[in-house]
């Protein structure tokens, strides 16, 4: 317990102290005392949970209290916790003023290679002075400090800005506010964007071995500088770097850090975690190879982990349309392996790829490690048919799926069977035709597709 020294006056004055704590779902007791060596006298007045992010808080007690010891105790959800106090006032609130400014939290005042492939979140904590709301402005100068936001956003402490440049220089101002006006004296802040990330020139390789603290609202993570996140379920877990110790030597495949997601503590929910790399120029008549390293840590022999890896055009979900390089719902293998698959973009242009976490809840630990991607060279007439057209899977079962880059208006595919008897004929509509073979023998056919004054012809088996 920490204790203050006696104090009067609880018809008028309120408490004010910041306090962070070191773990998550900590409780913080404050309450009175008669005699401070006397525990048996302690009277809660309030919990408080505390946050793992430095926070104003504010608490009034009984106005007829005659208990004169103020009181802050550990609630010891965790005993290995520790919760830190600061900046402790007791305070008269009957004199009105205006709020003092705010105190910044993130970005740091003249921070510099501040990320912006996910959204930058300004935020700030009450510097006191009871306000009961905040005005932010953000501009490319402290003479144009409105032109890219200016807004009243009430009693919130973070607001996303959008869609920021790189190696730029922005300024940002918080402005609380309350019944009597105004703070005064309130500071302009600056930051600096990082530089451009775009991977331009391949072979690429990416080993996870530099890496950066990312702010992410209420949590941080760690990863490369331009590679970026999209956590769509437990906010307190996702994508984030993990390195050897002298105990667990084999996290990385090589170096001594790797990329994990892991989903033990959030064992209720799902994994839906993207990770993105940065902005891939890549030309769409190239072919270029793509591997990476990955594993599972299988709990007890009952667990396994599910992965998908694919192009898109823009680091988010929605836009990851592209080719599936990898799918895999069933990783239950200890020990690195290596994935390789060619491709060939469809966009020509900046691409991302993105490596898609999706286990199921209850199981444990996914890695990557060593992703590469080479350039392979311009693709020849006969490799672009085969981007045009793609038949997958194959050999398959029940359904077979042609993949068309563009379809024609009067594109149409026949399929005959290995003594040329036609099975089947039908117009293309889409450019992904789902093909049922439920009524289909198991045995070898031919596809021939006409489109856009070309025919291609190719060859699958039916299982």
């Amino acid at each position: 317990m920490a204790i203050t020294p006696g104090v009067t006056n609880f018809d008028k004055n309120k408490l004010y102290f910041y306090a962070t704590a070191s773990t998550e779902n900590e409780k913080l007791l404050i309450g009175v005392m008669t005699n401070p060596q006397d525990e048996s006298t302690f009277e809660l007045v309030e919990t408080i949970d505390a946050p793992v992010v430095k926070t104003l808080f504010e608490v009034s007690f009984p106005v007829n209290n005659l208990k004169p010891y103020i009181v802050f105790r550990h609630g010891l959800q965790n005993t290995s916790s520790s919760i830190r106090l600061d900046d402790v006032e007791w305070k008269d609130v009957t004199v009105a003023v205006k709020p003092n400014p705010a105190v910044i939290v993130y970005p740091l005042a003249d921070a510099t290679n501040v990320d912006v492939m996910n959204d930058v979140i300004l935020s700030w904590s009450s510097g006191g002075g009871e306000p009961t709301g905040y005005k932010l402005s953000v501009g490319t100068s402290q003479a144009q400090i409105t032109n890219i936001f200016e807004g009243d956003l009430g009693e919130a402490t973070s607001n996303a800005v959008l869609n920021l440049n790189y190696n730029t220089k922005y300024y940002w101002k918080v402005t609380p506010y309350n019944a009597q006006g105004d703070a005064e004296n309130v500071p302009i802040w600056s930051f600096t964007t990082m530089p451009n990330p775009t991977v331009s020139t391949f072979t690429w390789n990416e080993g996870f071995e530099t890496v950066a603290t990312h702010y992410h609202g209420k949590y941080n993570y760690m990863y490369p500088m331009g590679w970026s996140l999209e956590n769509n379920n437990d906010a307190h877990l996702s994508w984030t770097t993990i390195a050897n110790s002298a105990s667990i030597t084999t996290n990385a495949h090589t170096g001594t850090r790797a990329m994990h997601l892991f989903s033990g503590v959030a064992f209720l929910l799902s994994m839906d975690d993207w990770f993105f790399t940065p902005p891939l120029d890549l030309k769409a008549d190239h072919k270029y190879e793509f591997s990476v390293w990955y594993k599972a840590t299988v709990y007890e022999g009952a667990t396994s982990e599910k992965m998908k890896i694919v192009v898109g055009t823009d680091n988010n979900s929605v836009a990851m349309t592209g080719d599936v390089l990898f799918n895999d719902e069933q990783i239950t293998v200890e020990g690195y392996t290596k994935f390789t698959k060619q491709f060939v973009p469809t966009n020509d242009g900046i691409n991302y790829i993105g490596f898609h976490g999706f286990s199921d809840p209850y199981q444990w630990i996914l890695f990557i490690d060593d992703v590469s991607i080479k350039d392979l060279g311009v693709v020849g007439l006969d490799e672009l048919e085969t981007v045009e057209c793609e038949l997958y899977p194959n050999p398959a079962t029940d359904e077979i799926t042609l993949k068309m880059a563009e379809v024609s208006q009067n594109a149409n595919y026949t399929i005959t069977d290995v003594l040329g008897k036609q099975i089947q004929q039908n117009a293309i509509s889409n450019n992904l035709e789902r093909i049922s073979l439920t009524e289909y023998q198991s045995g070898i056919y031919f596809i021939t597709i006409e489109n856009a004054g070309k025919i291609i012809t190719k060859k699958f088996i039916k299982h």
